[in-house]
């Protein structure tokens, strides 16, 4: 059985499987594996952690998911399923968006293995800054597009804010530097 882990909350880590995450609107949830990958959910979305051993296995039913996926041993797998497609993660920074039947993976860094649902045969991969979409039609050969430099960029932005990478300098909150009472 499931459990469903309470929406409110951030989880800084994700020890056990199976569990159901879901995001509302205006919240995101920040997920820490054991592996040492992250991830950073976006507003209404739902994720399902299937498996964490040996593999990590995800299934992504709706909404938007950044995700930083360390390089393991090539006996371990990260894997996301979406309504149709299996992502097969080959360490990277990437983030895929799930509309009703339409899946958006978008790579920053490294390279993301796609593999249809029902039959398990790879469709293609798709390399750093490079974007799909698939949809429920899954026409092939799989419509790959390079990324723009400003879509490089404002993905760069996106996983920084999330942080999910260093080197990027994070806009910080307002800090009070002194203060004095007024009487």
């Amino acid at each position: 059985p499931s459990a469903i882990v309470p929406s409110e909350r951030l989880i800084s880590r994700i020890e056990t499987a199976p569990k159901i995450i879901k995001t509302i609107s205006e919240q995101n949830q920040k997920i820490a594996f054991p592996d040492g990958s992250a991830i950073f959910m976006k507003e209404n979305s739902a994720l399902e952690v299937k498996s964490l051993s040996p593999d990590t296995e995800l299934i992504l039913n709706r909404g938007e998911v950044l995700f930083s996926v360390i390089k393991s041993a090539p006996e371990r797998n990260f894997i996301i399923q979406t309504p149709v497609v299996k992502i097969q993660v080959l360490g990277t920074l990437f983030k895929v968006n799930v509309q009703e039947k339409n899946t958006e993976i978008i790579v920053l860094e490294g390279a993301v293995q796609l593999k249809d649902v029902l039959r398990d045969e790879v469709l293609g991969t798709v390399k750093e800054s490079q974007k799909l979409v698939v949809t429920g039609d899954l026409i092939l050969p799989l419509p790959i597009n390079t990324l723009l430099q400003e879509e490089i960029n404002i993905l760069k932005k996106e996983f920084a804010l999330a942080t999910l990478i260093k080197g990027i300098p994070v806009p910080k909150k307002p800090q009070i530097i002194w203060w004095r009472e007024i009487k």
